[in-house]
């Protein structure tokens, strides 16, 4: 054993006892609690802006941000630190990463002064919100047994500062909803038109959105909002003179909280605003009317003349002219839809059609005209008890007509003729001045009702025209009832129990349970092409009863038919009703069976041969092969254990 060596044991000690002094001596000067310091945040207010108690990044900022913390000394001493560390902390959306500010070098901060640290630059993600944490830690300045300044490590940090805030992200978005309302008044809309916008915006965004002007993509400046708070709906009307047919977007501009005062915009693509334009078109109607329809030769008569713009635009300087392009008046001008109306006497003769036209500069000319006929010798005229829309079906009409000789020769051979209603009347001789009249009764059966009465006979007026009057026409039209037929089937058959090959008596009573009677009417068995019945009239409500002799089979299925037509309405009328029929087998008596023949039992089976499948195979062999592997090491750790203790041997 070697000796205890002493010298080294003293050097040990004294280097031991020196350190230990030197610690002592090492006294840090007085430290502050963290309660004697404030820290106040500097940022670039167009990047980070304070709203609402609440930090903001901007949304026009395009650089990173950094925040500058201000440390203030609140004690009555200098304080010094050899070192202050701030540690900044962002979590996003898509990731978080951390930061640290170190500075090294002697910090003396005299009371109610402060000292600036600069932190590290950092940029956001796309989230809505962050996470953002700094804290601030300093080192108390001390010095070593020689008076330097103390070395330290991160265990001599303390904190003065701890924070868990929150950093928004600024969101300025709108809703906006847009509808244009004035095609739901008008049909079309034409170029000059205005059109009546209504916007309702509401404020999606966690600040203020101020000066908020609205353009349309083809119409421009439509209108603005000072200021929408968060959450607040405001609306507008705006009207828009349209030019043409467009398709349009809406877009806002707007003005940013921060203080870079930076004019965004928010496009609204999917606010598709589609105007059709349609242009105006320019026609002029007129239209000739006369009270008298028989006239005599150099007749005045007053003409009215009705002047209508059908077109979509104003008409103006509009003339009438007759046949020999002479103004009969004029209008100064007309807009859509309007009608003006105005008489004018002019001697006309029968047989001869006088023509008119109107023009104007903005439209194709327009032709009327208007004719007589003669001075009958005979007048024909009728009158209803009512007028023609007062009737209804099954009504009664009575009709009167009215014959009068106005000429001054006897009228003969008169036959009043109503093509409408297919009635002929003779009439015979009417003497001059002679007058005659024939009432009618007709019944209204159908929808429409025409009475169309003409005059004939053997009269020549001064004009040497044979007698063929026709009066206008009078049409009548009627809403009929709807009156159908509607039919009903049951049946029953004897005897109730049906055998296959029995041949059965059915009954099917049929009833009608509409409002029409069926007329013409026949009843068909369909599968054996069976007629058991033709009959002229089922009445509403009546039932009638029809048998038929059936031969069924298994599993009997008849179709019965009735066919016939609707009285009042002459439809065809046909319908099916299904019968299935329960029919049993005849009862078939069969011989008692007799004994039957012993059948041999079957040979017991062997058991099956037990195999060993793949798997079990291969079992097998994994343990074969395993055994002689462990043997194999088993010989080797020997042989190695023998090796090592024969070298020890030999080394001794």
């Amino acid at each position: 054993m070697k000796k205890f060596n002493f010298k080294y044991t003293l050097i040990i000690l004294a280097v031991f006892a020196f350190a230990l002094i030197g610690a002592f001596c090492a006294v840090p000067s007085a430290q502050a609690e963290p309660e004697d310091f404030t820290v106040e945040l500097k940022y670039d207010t167009s990047a980070i802006y304070e709203y609402n108690g609440n930090l903001y990044l901007s949304s026009t900022v395009t650089h990173g941000a950094a925040v500058k913390y201000v440390i203030s000394n609140n004690t009555s001493d200098t304080v010094r630190f050899s070192a202050v560390r701030v540690t900044e902390t962002l979590f996003g959306a898509s990731y978080s990463y951390g930061n640290t500010t170190y500075d090294t070098e002697v910090i003396a901060i005299a009371p109610g002064e402060s000292y600036e640290v600069q932190g590290e630059m950092f940029t956001f993600d796309e989230a809505t919100d962050f996470v953002f944490q700094y804290n601030i830690f300093v080192v108390y300045y001390s010095e070593d047994e020689f008076g330097e300044q103390a070395e330290y490590s991160d265990a001599d940090f303390v904190s003065i500062l701890e924070t868990d805030g929150i950093m928004y992200l600024t969101r300025e978005t709108i809703a906006l909803d847009v509808s244009y309302d004035y095609w739901m008044m008008q049909e079309n809309i034409y170029v000059g038109d205005t059109v009546t916008v209504d916007f309702t915006a509401t404020s999606l965004s966690n600040v203020p959105m101020r000066n908020i002007m609205v353009y349309d993509t083809v119409y421009g400046y439509i209108g603005q909002i000072d200021e929408i708070n968060p959450g607040e709906t405001k609306s507008f009307t705006a009207q828009i003179t349209v030019t043409q047919s467009t398709v349009s977007s809406v877009y806002l501009t707007y003005t940013s909280l921060d203080g870079s005062q930076t004019l965004s915009r928010l496009n609204y693509e999917d606010k598709i605003i589609e105007i059709n334009v349609t242009y105006h078109n320019y026609f002029l109607g007129m239209e000739i009317k006369c009270s008298e329809e028989y006239i005599g030769k150099g007749q005045t008569v007053t003409l009215e003349f009705i002047v209508t713009n059908v077109g979509s635009g104003r008409i103006e300087n509009i003339a009438v002219l007759d046949d020999s392009n002479a103004t009969i008046f004029t209008i100064t001008s007309l807009e859509p839809g309007e009608i003006y109306s105005e008489t004018k006497e002019e001697v006309c003769n029968p047989g001869t059609t006088y023509k008119f036209r109107c023009i104007s500069p903005q439209t194709e000319a327009v032709d009327a005209e208007i004719s007589f006929s003669a001075l009958p010798g005979v007048s024909l005229s009728y009158k209803l008890d009512k007028d023609a829309d007062e009737y209804k079906y099954g009504d009664t009409i009575v009709i009167v007509y009215t014959i009068t000789n106005n000429g001054s020769i006897p009228a003969e051979n008169i036959i009043l003729t109503d093509n409408g209603i297919k009635e002929t009347w003779i009439i015979g001789t009417l003497d001059m001045g002679e007058q005659k009249s024939i009432t009618y009764t007709y019944e209204i059966t159908g929808a429409e009702t025409v009475f169309s009465p003409n005059i004939s006979g053997n009269y020549v007026d001064y004009d040497g025209e044979t007698i063929n009057e026709t009066a206008r026409s009078t049409h009548i039209e009627v809403e009929l009832p709807d009156k159908y037929a509607d039919i009903e089937m049951t049946f029953t058959h004897s005897p109730e129990t049906i055998y296959v090959g029995d041949t059965v008596n059915f009954s099917f009573t049929f009833t009608n349970n509409g409002e029409s009677p069926l007329m013409t009417y026949s009843v068909l068995v369909v599968e054996e092409n069976m007629i058991i019945a033709s009959e002229g009239k089922l009445d509403a409500g009546e039932t009638r009863t029809f048998n038929a002799l059936i031969l069924c089979g298994e599993n009997r299925r008849i179709t019965v038919r009735i066919d016939g037509r609707n009285q009042n309405t002459g439809e065809q009328y046909t319908k099916d009703f299904k019968v299935n029929v329960e029919v049993l087998p005849k009862v078939v008596v069969t011989p008692t069976p007799g004994p039957t023949e012993d059948v041999p039992s079957p040979s017991p089976t062997e058991p099956p041969h037990q195999t060993i499948d793949d798997n079990g195979l291969m079992l097998i062999l994994v343990l074969v092969v395993g055994g002689i592997a462990l043997v194999l090491v088993i010989i080797t750790v020997i042989v190695l254990v023998k090796g090592v203790i024969k070298n020890v041997k030999k080394r001794k």
